[in-house]
């Protein structure tokens, strides 16, 4: 089931710290969170299942080939999580 557009606070109820879920089925969950003290937001893609998983280190690898490329989507300098990527939000 996709489920989009939905929105979450953190368990304080702080509205500085909520994600927006933008996309979500039973293989990963895409989010946009607000990062604390006025850090922006980002882009949050984490892997539900292990065929997605192994994706994900293989779209990391391409993605930091290509970083150099205009246009292409920009990992965020945030300290790495498991099962997941973090983006730069640009939009």
């Amino acid at each position: 089931m996709t489920q989009q557009g939905s929105k979450m606070n953190n368990a304080g109820g702080n509205s500085e710290n909520s994600e927006e879920v933008l996309y979500n089925n039973e293989h990963a969950r895409v989010t946009r969170r607000t990062l604390p003290e006025g850090g922006g937001t980002v882009i949050v893609k984490e892997t539900l299942s292990v065929p997605a998983a192994r994706k994900l280190v293989q779209e990391a690898r391409m993605l930091a080939r290509v970083a150099h490329v205009e246009g292409v989507v920009k990992l965020a300098d945030v300290p790495p999580q498991p099962k997941t990527l973090v983006f730069k939000d640009e939009g």
